[in-house]
């Protein structure tokens, strides 16, 4: 049996393609950081979801659902990241990166 989808609270997949969406009319190229998923790649354990770049801004994005909770990974590589000056955000719909 299929869970029917509250259009209130999309799953994150679905989150990701509107956050994405919503950057790139407004200019920034983005770029989707897939996880390695053990394909031989080897990957940065936290790293944010997604990277828009506009005009030498970069902005690193994690993608939440309404209740997803930062893994200990990714609060620990953020808190890193933003130490060494990075702009890194958790955006939990498109009114998160409404002012970018």
């Amino acid at each position: 049996m299929s869970r029917a989808l509250d259009p209130q609270k999309p799953p994150e997949r679905e989150l990701r393609r509107q956050i994405k969406d919503a950057l790139q009319a407004k200019g920034f190229l983005v770029l989707y950081l897939e996880e390695s998923k053990g394909y031989g790649r080897p990957g940065t354990p936290g790293l944010p979801d997604l990277v828009a770049i506009r005009k030498g801004e970069y902005v690193w994005i994690e993608v939440k659902s309404l209740t997803g909770q930062l893994q200990a990974a990714q609060a620990d590589l953020h808190r890193l990241m933003r130490a060494a000056g990075a702009n890194v955000i958790v955006a939990r719909s498109t009114d998160d990166v409404r002012d970018l």
